[in-house]
């Protein structure tokens, strides 16, 4: 491979699916400073890629309007001429690290000249790309990814992913304080109304400002110190959780973005159907709270003990 080739990442979905992608695609940046990397992603996901860091471009697919009319011959067609647009990058090498149909007919329909991918999740996207991956794979979805990686490329992993260095918004944020996110992306990952509510008071007793964050449809949480739940966007949202001390969510992205930037990032998991070994925040300071173990783990005690040096001012400065 040369010095400087042109890669195509392939990422779709979520935003923490996106930032543990970032993981991977940080150590391809390290090993080759001088590559043209393009993303393909969606709209939702285009505010946690640092461009042009990161990725050089982005080539961003409006799936929502494709899903719409899924089943329509036209949307059919207008995804197969989309990523055959990819064609006129003459990539070198390409990666799906999705495995999903969508994924896999955009890395095939690109025709990098080497193709990587992940295991395939369904029979399509087994079929269009070679699976590239050690047999005995590692658990965590992150260090997944980097094994894929290592098949094109020996990379090793990086201390942190590079991520969007944006500025806390101008919301009348407290200097020093812990965010928590209300929020989830299904009905079984809600953590009760009532956890938060016992943290965020447990916090302000400790002279610790809390920052409630989520989208439109999330719950709020009058008991915050401020309660922007659907009040920002997510730019804004990706500056506040940059800025704070802490961040406490479900299994949800924000948890995943907070310890992409080494920040203690602590994952409710109300569920086991994302298990917490291969999709707990990845970072030096991430750390999964298995609830639907042990629901004494939803105590406001049991919570703040993860940061208690932290919040003791024992911590390493820098998390401060």
């Amino acid at each position: 491979m040369s010095a400087a080739p042109r890669v195509l990442v392939v990422r779709f979905r979520a935003i923490g699916d996106c930032v543990m992608t970032a993981w991977p695609v940080t150590a391809l940046r390290s090993r080759w400073p001088q590559a043209t990397i393009v993303w393909a992603t969606e709209p939702l996901c285009a505010p946690v890629i640092h461009v042009p860091a990161l990725a050089d471009e982005l080539v961003v697919f409006d799936r929502a309007a494709w899903k719409k009319s899924r089943w329509s011959p036209g949307t059919w067609i207008n995804q197969v001429r989309t990523y055959l647009g990819l064609r006129r990058y003459k990539f070198d090498i390409g990666f799906d690290f999705q495995g999903h149909s969508k994924t896999a007919l955009a890395l095939r329909l690109a025709s990098p000249v080497h193709r990587f991918a992940m295991p395939g999740t369904d029979a399509l996207a087994r079929r269009l790309n070679p699976t590239q991956i050690p047999k005995t794979q590692p658990n965590h979805m992150v260090e997944r990814m980097m094994a894929l990686v290592r098949e094109a490329e020996s990379c090793p992993m990086p201390k942190l992913p590079m991520l969007p260095e944006l500025d806390r918004p101008d919301v009348g944020l407290p200097a020093r304080y812990v965010v928590i996110n209300t929020g989830a992306s299904a009905q079984d990952k809600l953590v009760p109304l009532t956890v938060w509510t016992q943290l965020a008071e447990a916090l302000q007793a400790r002279g610790v400002a809390t920052v409630a964050i989520g989208g439109p449809a999330d719950a709020p949480l009058p008991a915050a110190t401020l309660d922007l739940v659907g009040r920002t966007s997510l730019v804004e949202s990706v500056g506040i959780v940059r800025g704070c001390m802490a961040h406490y969510s479900g299994d949800t992205g924000t948890g995943h973005l907070a310890a992409g930037y080494g920040l203690h990032a602590l994952s409710v998991f109300m569920s086991d159907r994302n298990s917490p070994s291969r999709y707990r925040p990845f970072g030096p300071h991430g750390a999964a709270v298995e609830a639907y173990r042990d629901p004494g783990l939803l105590s406001a005690a049991a919570l703040l003990e993860p940061i208690r040096e932290l919040l003791d001012g024992t911590a390493n400065a820098s998390l401060k």
